[in-house]
């Protein structure tokens, strides 16, 4: 390699015969890398890049499973307290990639569910960092003041049948930013957040709460 760009840097410069591909390369200083070297180095970059692609594209898949799953789960829960509810064909993938715009007021939801005259928008969002949600929940019917109630499920069907007794715990609407989002992504009129191993949680907004009997 008489043109060999490494040359003066490495220990084995007269045995320049005998190196193909920089194979031989030792170099004196090794911050100074052979185009071989160099070569590897970026080949190991792009490896690294495909994998993150591939496991964020595996990760995605999954919650999207996981998330169809709860939906149906959802949906068949309703449907056993009497509810005519049916989940929006393909509404995650028309939403998601917004191809047909003028169907959003048709697609928007996870689920609906006709009742009385109206029709209810229920939007499921599993959310394993519920903790607080869980714990606020757990003190009974939570009315987060000018905004939503919320509700465990065996006081969701208490509302739903007409047994909901008792005082609710008034708090400020303060600390519940991805609430709002959850339920702003299409002006939902009830949440429900899941998360594996744990009962649904239900927000409905105040109107929504009122047209099911709360009081």
């Amino acid at each position: 390699m008489s043109s060999c760009p490494v040359k003066k840097n490495c220990l084995k410069r007269y045995d320049c015969d005998w190196c193909k591909d920089y194979e031989e390369y030792q170099p004196v200083d090794r911050n100074i890398k052979s185009p071989r070297q160099l070569r590897v180095k970026e080949e190991k970059k792009k490896a690294r890049k495909v994998k993150r692609i591939s496991d964020a594209s595996k990760r995605g898949r999954s919650n999207r499973r996981n998330g169809r799953r709860a939906e149906r789960e959802v949906e068949d829960y309703l449907k056993k307290l009497g509810f005519d509810a049916s989940r929006t064909p393909l509404s995650g993938a028309l939403k998601a990639t917004q191809l047909i715009p003028q169907l959003k007021d048709h697609v928007s939801g996870d689920i609906r569910i006709r009742y009385k005259d109206d029709e209810l928008i229920v939007e499921c969002k599993r959310n394993i960092h519920s903790n607080g949600w869980y714990k606020l929940l757990d003190e009974g019917v939570i009315h987060i003041k000018g905004f939503c109630y919320g509700l465990r499920k065996d006081l969701f069907e208490y509302l739903c049948n007409g047994l909901l007794t008792g005082k609710k715990v008034e708090v400020e609407d303060d600390k519940f930013k991805m609430l709002h989002k959850y339920f702003g992504q299409d002006n939902s009129d009830i949440v429900v957040v899941t998360r594996p191993y744990y009962d649904p949680l239900f927000f409905l907004k105040e109107n929504t709460y009122k047209l099911l009997g709360g009081k």
